[in-house]
């Protein structure tokens, strides 16, 4: 039998946006693992997030063993999460730039959470929390991405395809198709994952 490929994309990235990268590698075979989807709840309007919830969704989505899989950011701690706790799914795991922090990190940032601080001192909370979340057309969306360094090697088609990925048609207009509320979540939940 041969190995299937599962693909976990990064935090608020669509597996679609991937597409250009897969194709240049020939691994038209590799099947993306969907995100959990945001928990509301009812009460206050929050989201709920929780990691095992990653492992819930591998669960239901790989039905093989071992099989290959890759991750990017959040999604590789969530195969790499998955694969310590079950062995027998995984053949090969690759994972780029994992979500993983050390010791100290871990400890120190019990204290963030148990004060409630993570609004003020984790960077990437306070990042996302002023992302621009609305456009009003794709071609602008393009224009103001293209001079940010973070698409600076990024050609002009794998622009145009991680907009298409990242954006979903609104009323009047176009939206981010990842909340950030939820981004935000995974964000507050870091160093949460028992040790294995």
């Amino acid at each position: 039998l041969m190995n299937e490929f599962y693909f976990y994309s990064a935090n608020g990235i669509s597996p679609n946006a991937y597409d250009l990268l897969i194709n240049d590698i020939n691994a038209n075979d590799i099947t993306p693992l969907p995100y959990p989807k945001p928990i509301h709840l009812s009460a206050s309007k929050t989201l709920q997030f929780d990691w095992h919830m990653f492992s819930e969704m591998i669960d239901q989505n790989v039905h093989s063993t071992n099989n290959i899989g890759i991750g990017h950011s959040s999604g590789a701690t969530a195969i790499l999460y998955h694969a310590i706790l079950n062995p027998g799914f995984w053949d090969t795991i690759f994972i780029i730039e994992p979500a993983l922090f050390s010791k100290p990190i871990n400890y120190m940032y019990k204290f963030v959470r148990l004060f409630q601080l993570e609004e003020f001192l984790h960077p990437m909370i306070r990042l996302t929390k002023k992302r621009r979340d609305r456009f009003t057309s794709k071609d602008n969306v393009f224009k103001r991405w293209r001079n940010y360094p973070t698409f600076a090697q990024f050609t002009d088609d794998a622009l145009v395809n991680f907009i298409d990925s990242s954006l979903v048609q609104t009323d009047d207009g176009w939206t981010l198709r990842f909340p950030k509320q939820w981004e935000i979540e995974i964000y507050r939940s870091m160093c949460a994952l028992d040790p294995v």
